[in-house]
């Protein structure tokens, strides 16, 4: 009987689970295949990606209003929690892009990386990170004033020894968006994506990379654009296990680097003001956030 222990104790466990938790699968209406890496929210709060395999759980027991269902190349979906529970699978439309319209048949793509300049003096360093509820924006320039090239990725360099190591912490999430440049002030103007997109980084990925070849075209434009990065508030990342804070790689900026980084905390959900740091103002450091332009 005590052989036998374990074995029923498993099973208990498998099945409590079961019951608190309720598994669906995500599918592609057009062929069926899976979907991977939408991003599930319950009542607005970020829980988990769908895996490899198109399946993502919910917390069946816990009481919630709604289930919101996004990935960057589908439409959106809402599910009351009636609904979802009754749900096995489901099924996503594609989104539209203004790339379908653009010829590129026989034509070779020319792809550009742009990253803060490195200094000569740059030393290597573990990554750093800054305060909950704060946003992060980094400049980057269109020196060459290159024509023609749209943003294809968005690229964070992120500090791999400084994430949690566990195996069970798959996920770290945080945001991303891009932001024009206010005409005036030189400071983020306007959202280019109306929703941010929910970055995770799996633990033995050096960098963080948003393929945006499938979205609307975005051009590189010829006063520069910013990738801001944002985090959530602390209470967001203490329930779901998270001990740290994501950590990102910084470079040591040329000093004729035209890179720039802003900061803004944001109170109650509503944005302060932009702040330059003192060592973007002196060319000294700078969050090592990058582009892939394709032409």
């Amino acid at each position: 009987m005590k052989i036998l222990m374990p074995v029923v104790s498993l099973l208990f466990v498998v099945s409590l689970y079961s019951q608190n938790n309720k598994t669906i699968q995500l599918l592609n209406k057009i062929d069926s295949t899976a979907i991977a890496s939408a991003n599930v929210f319950v009542d607005d709060q970020f829980v988990s990606n769908s895996d490899d395999q198109g399946f993502f759980s919910v917390p069946a027991s816990r009481e919630f209003s709604a289930v919101k269902i996004s990935h960057v190349l589908f439409g959106s979906v809402v599910f009351t929690k009636a609904a979802i529970l009754k749900t096995e699978k489901i099924y996503l439309e594609e989104k539209t892009s203004q790339l379908d319209a653009v010829n590129i048949s026989g034509h070779k793509k020319i792809e550009k990386l742009i990253f803060p300049e490195k200094s000569t003096l740059n030393l290597k360093k573990n990554g750093v990170s800054f305060p909950y509820n704060t946003e992060v924006a980094v400049f980057v320039p269109n020196d060459r004033l290159l024509d023609s090239y749209y943003i294809s990725k968005i690229i964070i360099k992120t500090a791999k020894n400084q994430f949690i190591k566990s195996n069970d912490a798959k996920y770290i999430p945080f945001e991303v968006n891009l932001y024009s440049v206010d005409p005036v002030s030189g400071l983020p103007g306007t959202k280019v994506f109306n929703d941010n997109f929910f970055a995770v980084r799996k633990q033995d990925d050096a960098d963080v990379s948003i393929d945006l070849s499938a979205m609307p075209w975005t051009a590189f434009p010829d006063n520069g654009i910013f990738i801001v990065v944002g985090l959530f508030n602390e209470a967001y990342y203490v329930g779901m296990g998270y001990s740290q804070k994501p950590s990102f790689g910084v470079v040591r900026r040329k000093k004729k680097s035209n890179f720039k980084e802003y900061h803004r905390n944001l109170v109650d959900g509503e944005p302060g003001e932009w702040t330059e740091p003192m060592y973007s103002k002196f060319n000294l450091q700078c969050f090592n956030f990058g582009l892939q332009i394709t032409k």
